[in-house]
């Protein structure tokens, strides 16, 4: 993630349905969209892809120390 531009820089998720999750973030990253657009988008449901707005409003930047 950047923290400047809030866009997606990659991903790497390890489990079952990790695959959908990747699918997910492809799209944003394509389209250079902030992370804060798919805290806001209704994500289809039952997937384990809804729980990114969960994953996602629990960001915080990276410590220098």
């Amino acid at each position: 993630m950047d923290g400047d531009t809030e866009q997606f820089l990659g991903a790497t998720v390890f489990g079952l349905n990790g695959d959908e999750i990747i699918s997910v973030i492809i799209n944003y990253m394509a389209t250079g969209a902030s992370y804060r657009i798919m805290q806001q988008a209704l994500p289809v449901h039952p997937t384990v892809s809804e729980l990114l707005p969960t994953v996602l409003a629990g960001l915080k930047p990276l410590s220098a120390e």
